[in-house]
């Protein structure tokens, strides 16, 4: 029947339409804030940090399309960390649409090691998703964060 395949050919219309304007609002978001970041190393070249989950708490501030940040290390494997061993983290990269690329620089006691987030926003902007690699032990692994209210 022509007018079903019309009204199914509107109805996908809408739901393409209704996809553009969600990804056109994640792409407008503001990132700025504060998020708790973390990190579960799945690869690395120190057995004993394979399957480590480092959790951060970060506050982005975004201009534009620049996004800059600083944080601190906060729970290791879900135990919170005393106050000295809360290394520091500055964080700056960019936003391209939903698509989230930082580099990073963490100090720690011992040594200073970097590395990077490949992130995408979330549609309704709250969670962070996607991969980090850093320089420490050679750690690569899945890297999830969700804006703190």
């Amino acid at each position: 029947n022509e007018a079903e395949e019309v009204k199914g050919t509107r109805a996908r219309e809408e739901e393409v339409k209704d996809d553009e304007d969600q990804e056109e609002k994640a792409a407008s978001a503001d990132l700025s804030g504060w998020w708790e970041m973390t990190n579960t190393i799945r690869s690395t070249n120190y057995e004993d940090y394979k399957g480590l989950r480092l959790t951060y708490r970060i506050q982005l501030e975004q201009d534009g399309d620049r996004i800059s940040g600083r944080g601190q290390k906060w729970t290791e494997n879900g135990r919170t960390l005393a106050g000295s061993a809360r290394t520091p983290l500055v964080i700056s990269g960019e936003v391209n649409g939903r698509n989230v690329t930082l580099k990073f620089t963490e100090r720690g006691t011992r040594r200073t090691t970097s590395g990077g987030f490949s992130w995408q926003l979330s549609a309704d902007r709250t969670t962070l998703r996607g991969t980090f690699w850093s320089t420490a032990a050679e750690t690569r692994g899945s890297s999830l964060a969700r804006r703190l209210p």
